[in-house]
């Protein structure tokens, strides 16, 4: 048996061997077909390829029956292709152009008789090319019959170019969708944003307007430069002053409180009893302090002041009528002075006097 002996004749080259690797070099030996060609077929399986490997695919190659291709057939004659585009050249010959209406001359009876000559010639002809073109075509059907794999390839090729047509139509249509949807979507979001009101906090506004100061200060000259940062810090340090404040104010508040909770039942020397003195006795003035600029920003009437360059929303009157108070009385004279017909109490009293009427 052949499976027996490869069985041993790996166990001599690699030292073992199964079922599964014998009927695997099996099987490569009869796909291959020669030694060179079995050889690379078992490079995977062999580390190295030895005399040993070679003489044992040469002596396996001998034993194992092989499956040897067959040519494919080769086509007789022309295919239809071919005898269809020689039909069309050989109607093309006959063709022949047109005289023009300027070159026509009178036929004389030898132009007539050599007319006559080459209508029967045409004849003649046309018979021959009939005959031949009778015979092409008997050729084509005993082509086909003999050779209907050429006809399905040509068919299959034809259903693989639509196919391969449709499918490009497919990858432009869904091409063009996205293209339209992203323009339709970037519309919106340009329509939305032209709508939408940019609502800012007074945080962010006061960022925004410094960033517009510093970009305008790469655009102006040394001096209004300097005047631009000088403002800069002196806004700066303000906001920092503030926030200064706000941080000693609270670590003070929280040095009372532990004042009052975690040491008011502990012993402390004078010294010690003077800070919490001292602590609770700042705390009292920052808070009066708070208090007297809150009393500040009341609206109530102050001595306008020289220093201050514009004059306060609060004290600045409405426009009046031209004329003044004086033009409001002459109005309400020339009104009293208007002649009106009729007594104030008319109405009043026609329609006491016509009550009775309308009462049935």
């Amino acid at each position: 048996m052949i499976n027996n002996w490869v069985d041993d004749e790996l166990h001599k080259i690699l030292g073992y061997s199964d079922s599964a690797t014998v009927a695997f070099i099996i099987a490569q030996a009869k796909k291959s077909t020669d030694n060179e060609d079995f050889i690379e077929r078992l490079r995977g399986s062999f580390d190295e390829i030895t005399n040993d490997v070679k003489i044992f695919a040469s002596k396996l190659l001998d034993k194992v029956p092989r499956t040897v291709k067959k040519p494919l057939p080769k086509q007789k004659g022309l295919s239809q292709l071919e005898l269809e585009n020689l039909n069309i050249k050989r109607l093309n010959a006959t063709l022949k152009p047109l005289d023009d209406e300027d070159d026509y001359e009178p036929s004389t009876s030898f132009d007539i008789s050599k007319k006559i000559e080459s209508k029967k010639k045409g004849r003649s002809t046309r018979k021959r090319w009939e005959s031949s073109s009778e015979e092409e075509e008997d050729i084509g059907e005993q082509q086909q019959k003999t050779s209907p794999s050429v006809n399905k390839d040509v068919k299959e090729e034809n259903k693989n170019s639509s196919e391969e047509s449709d499918f490009d139509k497919l990858e432009e249509e869904t091409q063009k969708d996205i293209e339209e949807r992203d323009a339709l979507s970037k519309r919106i979001k340009e329509k939305e944003s032209k709508n939408t009101r940019h609502i800012m906090s007074k945080s962010e506004a006061r960022s925004f307007a410094e960033a517009q100061k510093r970009l305008k200060l790469e655009n102006e000259s040394k001096e209004d430069k300097e005047e631009m940062l000088n403002k800069l810090r002196y806004e700066s340090r303000k906001s920092y002053l503030n926030k200064r404040k706000e941080d000693k104010r609270m670590e003070l508040e929280a040095q009372v409180r532990d004042d009052e909770t975690l040491f008011a039942r502990e012993r402390l020397t004078k010294k010690e009893q003077l800070d919490v003195k001292y602590r609770k006795e700042v705390l009292n003035f920052v808070k009066k302090y708070d208090e007297a600029g809150n009393i500040l920003k009341q609206k109530r009437y102050h001595v306008p002041d020289t220093s201050s360059k514009t004059i306060p929303e609060d004290y600045i009157e409405e426009p009046e009528l031209p004329g003044g108070s004086g033009r409001l009385w002459e109005e309400e004279k020339l009104m009293a002075a208007v002649f009106h017909t009729g007594a104030k109490d008319a109405i009043n009293k026609i329609g006491v006097g016509l009550s009775p009427i309308f009462c049935f």
